[in-house]
């Protein structure tokens, strides 16, 4: 099946904060940053910082299972979010993909726009001088192949996996760079 991003899925901006975010320690809602990602922009923190509820932000309340795709920068990656968070938003950095679609799983569109074609769309696509971003166009006008459930899972799954084993594979190198430097440190001292 093929699908447009924007017969599949309803697609909003995060939240426009005025203002620096800083971290209230009393605030209620946690606002998700570019800050807040980690392992090559695929895992959120669990620290990001909280800020105070408003009547504006109760719109932008987060639901498990929606995508956040950055919109700005480099690097326009997905992930999904997935976090128990009691109240959460992503800040206007993101754009939020709400799938209406149960043939489509959340993880396997993060995981499709993170994809060499969807990325080289992007770059034509984008916008700006100093700092190139993408707009919600953009992202409507993505044509999506999407198997089956079970192939998606599949897929999914084997990316998961993959993310893993570089994740491992660096951790080794790290260390073994680490036991390196020691020893040539202990020929010298």
């Amino acid at each position: 099946m093929q699908y447009k991003m924007r017969n599949i899925a309803h697609i909003r901006n995060g939240y426009s904060h005025r203002g620096k975010v800083t971290n209230q320690t009393d605030g209620d809602t946690y606002i998700i940053q570019m800050k807040d990602l980690d392992n090559g922009y695929s895992v959120i923190k669990d620290s990001p910082h909280k800020i105070e509820r408003s009547d504006t932000i109760d719109k932008h309340l987060l639901q498990k299972g929606e995508v956040l795709l950055l919109a700005r920068g480099a690097n326009n990656l997905a992930l999904v979010y997935n976090k128990d968070f009691d109240r959460a938003i992503a800040a206007s950095a993101f754009f939020v993909i709400r799938l209406n679609n149960d043939k489509v799983l959340p993880e396997y569109v993060a995981w499709y726009i993170n994809q060499l074609p969807v990325q080289n769309y992007f770059r034509q696509q984008s916008e700006g001088t100093m700092i190139r971003g993408i707009n919600k166009k953009t992202i409507e006008e993505i044509s999506m192949k999407t198997p089956n459930l079970t192939l998606q899972k599949q897929i999914v799954e084997l990316y998961k996996l993959s993310q893993k084993e570089q994740q491992l594979l660096q951790q080794i190198a790290d260390k073994k760079q680490r036991m390196i430097n020691q020893f040539l440190l202990n020929q010298i001292l």
